[in-house]
């Protein structure tokens, strides 16, 4: 099973909110990597402050196309799907 996610991030020198999108076979494993500075690049200078999984999928395949089409999205379009998500990882 793979996982499609975003992460809500603080970059700390303007305290402006982002999001990063990512898949993971594990989302708590991959969180931890994120927090600690063992994850995307992205995470590393903007602050990661929480994830949650938007969605689940049999293949991986499948999960990278999804997560494609979310990082082509728009921001407001992330914050929609953020909210809307109720599988918290912290």
């Amino acid at each position: 099973m793979y996982f499609v996610y975003l992460i809500k991030c603080e970059n700390p020198k303007n305290s402006k909110i982002s999001y990063y999108c990512g898949y993971t076979n594990n989302p708590n494993r991959r969180f931890r990597e994120h927090t600690t500075g063992n994850g995307a690049k992205y995470t590393k200078s903007h602050l990661p402050l929480e994830m949650r999984v938007i969605d689940r999928f049999e293949s991986r395949k499948k999960a990278m196309r999804n997560e494609i089409k979310i990082k082509k999205r728009s921001k407001s379009y992330k914050v929609k799907l953020f909210r809307k998500s109720n599988s918290s990882i912290s």
